[in-house]
Parts: structure tokens; C-alpha cells; sequence
């Protein structure tokens, strides 16, 4: 399939984990919240990652995860290159990639294991790869890395639709450095 908008070729690949699977999409998405209606991800100019609506969403490209494990991904962000979805303390930030000294470590806290339809269908789930049965949630519009609760507030708030770029907005000129 190609995409009308960036013209790549989107590549996906399906693999079945008993009753859950997991996709990996490679392209440039809006992550829409369950839990709260019409926002998706976007950031703030100190880079941390929120829930926004209309010219505050941004998009990211999906990328195979930068850990190289074949079920991750990471999210690049579209609008500054090499800047990437970060757990940071339990929050998600915007943050440059590192020299090849300090990869390692970066590449496990902004790669994520995709989960579709685990807990609501049509709707993704994203568990950290630096600890188990940790979720990216939103949580008072800030997203964050979260241990599993069990309750249905917490996986309403993990869930996100990811959609294909249509319009992400604009081009922000924030700086990260």
C-alpha cells in the first residue's frame, strides 16, 4: 500500500500472540485518545508529550523500534527529525537522539511493543521495553509511562487509535536543545 501523502510504501507486518496481536506500521500517524474524544498526541515547547486538539496535534513517524527488537516501535516526531518519544521519569518527552555512546540506553526507553485491539478494539496499546506491564497513558492531558492499575479508567486512558497523516496542523519552530 502506498500512502497518498508521503508516498512511501507503508510495510506491515502481522504477528499473532495467541489471542492479542501486534502490528508493526512503518509511516507518519495521529495517535487518537479512547478516553478523551478528539485529542491526540502532540507537545508542549518543553518538548513533554500531551493530549491536544485541532492545530496542537502533531504527527510522528512510526519507525521499527530503535532497541532492533522485531515486535517494537518508536515515534519519530514528523515535525523535528531525529527527536523521539522519550520515558523520562514516567513522562513521555520529545528528546534528540544521542551520540552512539548513550544509544543503548535511550533506545530501550523510546521503544514500545504494540498491542492492537488488546484491551478495545480498533484501538492500540503501547507497553515500555524498559519494564513489563508498563503502558503509555494519558493521564490530566500529559502522557506518561504507567504501571498497569487493572481498572477500566486506565485502559480507556492507555488506548489510542493510530491514523494515517491527513492534516497534523503546523510546523512548530520549537527548539528542544
Amino acid at each position: 500500500m502506498v500512502c497518498k501523502t508521503t508516498g512511501k510504501l507503508l510495510v506491515y507486518l502481522v504477528v499473532f500472540l495467541g489471542l492479542a496481536s501486534k502490528l508493526l506500521v512503518e509511516g507518519v500517524f495521529v495517535f487518537k485518545s479512547l478516553a478523551s474524544p478528539g485529542y491526540s498526541w502532540g507537545f508542549n515547547d518543553d518538548g513533554i508529550t500531551t493530549l491536544k486538539k485541532g492545530f496542537g496535534i502533531r504527527c510522528f513517524r512510526v519507525l521499527p523500534g530503535l532497541t532492533g527488537h522485531q515486535t517494537t516501535v518508536s515515534f519519530e516526531s514528523k515535525d523535528h527529525p531525529d527527536y523521539f518519544l522519550c520515558n523520562v521519569n514516567s513522562v513521555l518527552k520529545l528528546v534528540k537522539r544521542p551520540h552512539v555512546d548513550r544509544h543503548h540506553r535511550f533506545a530501550r526507553h523510546a521503544s514500545f511493543k504494540p498491542t492492537v485491539g488488546f484491551w478495545h478494539a480498533g484501538y492500540t496499546v503501547y507497553e515500555a521495553m524498559t519494564r513489563s506491564n508498563f503502558y503509555i497513558r494519558q493521564s490530566n492531558f500529559t502522557l506518561r509511562v504507567e504501571k498497569y492499575d487493572d481498572t477500566e479508567k486506565f485502559r480507556q486512558e492507555a488506548s489510542f487509535r493510530t491514523e494515517l497523516e491527513s492534516n497534523c496542523g503546523f510546523t512548530s519552530l520549537y527548539n528542544f536543545t
